[in-house]
């Protein structure tokens, strides 16, 4: 299953000097946490993006999670927060606003899920339970996986 996060949601934008200045539905955090999402988007293979953005709108604020998930998904954070405070991710941010209108029909609530290039709101109620219960039971198992392999792994080391 291919995922693709277009951050921006209910936001408006206005063109100034070479970028743009933004205003969203839940205010200028909102705005800052799109931003450092699209600059990862561009900044990140598509795997650890991802990852990368699950991590952050996981965590207490979002705006200030970008290096702690950084960190977690072992990427530098420096090149997406030097984006998300420039021109090129305003210019980034623009462009999912323009993609994210694009839709059609037009979302009207966040999160705007499409399985297979269509919005059916009866496939989201459908799906969605199925796809977090398999997330959370592919997460636990290599989890376990993982727990299970370092053991085996420091057996065989003490051999």
């Amino acid at each position: 299953m291919a995922v693709n996060i277009t951050a921006y949601g209910f936001a408006s934008d206005q063109p100034s000097g070479d970028g743009y200045v933004f205003e969203c539905q839940h205010g200028p955090g909102e705005c800052k946490g799109n931003m450092i999402v699209v600059c990862a988007k561009k900044y990140l293979d598509h795997e650890t993006y991802v990852d990368f953005t699950l991590c952050l709108m996981s965590g207490f604020y979002p705006p200030i999670e970008g290096e702690k998930c950084a960190e977690r998904v072992e990427v530098e954070w420096q090149p997406i927060d030097n984006c998300s405070q420039s021109v090129e991710g305003e210019q980034l941010l623009h462009e999912a606003g323009l993609e994210q209108g694009l839709l059609d029909p037009r979302p009207d609530w966040m999160p705007w899920i499409i399985f297979n290039d269509i919005y059916s709101a009866s496939a989201v109620n459908y799906q969605l339970p199925r796809i977090i219960y398999l997330f959370i039971f592919v997460s636990l198992t290599l989890q376990v996986f993982e727990e299970l392999l370092g053991a085996w792994c420091t057996k065989l080391s003490n051999l």
